[in-house]
């Protein structure tokens, strides 16, 4: 130390240069020494590459173009006449002429006259075959509906007489009236008569004012005399 105190300013840098290079060699020693040993190289084997040769296709042929069909034949021309021999003398015939035919005209024959018309004896008529004649229980049920029928029209005929509407009487007359087949009035009378004048004018009027019907199907072909109450009440 105390040469190094003694040396001068450039002897003292240059010891350290060597002091410093001493250590790094040794450092370096030790390093290789110390180091772990690097790994075996790896050992790639060339692989092995197997190759065939492919010899290339030959090309097809191109097809032979087919040769065009032959030609049809020309029909063969007939053979022109020979020509007629030249007589200077004589005159060609000229061609025949076409006759024209008139139309066949077709006509219907006349038609055959009609036989005479003979009288023919009239066909004898048909026998008329009569119905049986109804019982009389459907007779009597179908008169019952036609009095029914005409007793309606006859009420709504019946006008009461004032007297009695006042009085507020009432009485009943039996009318008797012959009716045709045609519904036609031929008759009409009081059968029995009521205790009041006015109620037996005013039933009668009614009978005679009305218009009946014809009889209805299976009532008799022939007038019937009908008897009929009728109640004219001036009560309210």
């Amino acid at each position: 130390m105390n040469q190094d105190i003694l040396a001068g300013p450039g002897e003292s840098r240059f010891g350290r240069f060597l002091l410093a290079a001493f250590v790094l060699e040794i450092l370096a020693l030790v390093a290789l020494v110390y180091a772990p040993e690097p790994p075996p190289a790896r050992v790639v084997k060339p692989a092995m590459v197997a190759v065939h040769m492919v010899h290339p296709t030959p090309p097809k042929p191109k097809p032979t173009p087919l040769p065009p069909p032959p030609p049809p034949p020309v029909p063969a021309l007939p053979k022109p006449p020979p020509p007629l021999p030249h007589h200077p003398h004589v005159a060609p015939k000229p061609p025949p002429k076409r006759v024209i035919h008139p139309p066949i005209i077709r006509r219907p024959p006349p038609p055959t006259p009609a036989p005479p018309n003979t009288p023919t004896a009239p066909a004898p008529p048909a026998p008329v075959v009569s119905a049986p004649p109804p019982s009389p229980a459907v007779v009597q049920s179908v008169e019952a509906r036609y009095v029914g029928t005409i007793k309606g029209i006859i009420l709504g005929n019946l006008v009461v007489p004032t007297a009695m509407r006042n009085l507020g009487a009432s009485g009943v007359a039996t009318v008797a009236f012959k009716v045709a087949p045609n519904g036609q009035i031929l008759s009409a009378r009081v059968l029995r008569a009521s205790d009041y004048a006015a109620a037996n004018r005013a039933a009668l009027a009614a009978v005679r004012d009305s218009r009946f019907p014809p009889f209805f199907a299976r009532m008799p072909n022939h007038p019937i005399i009908f008897e009929l109450n009728i109640n004219v009440s001036g009560a309210q």
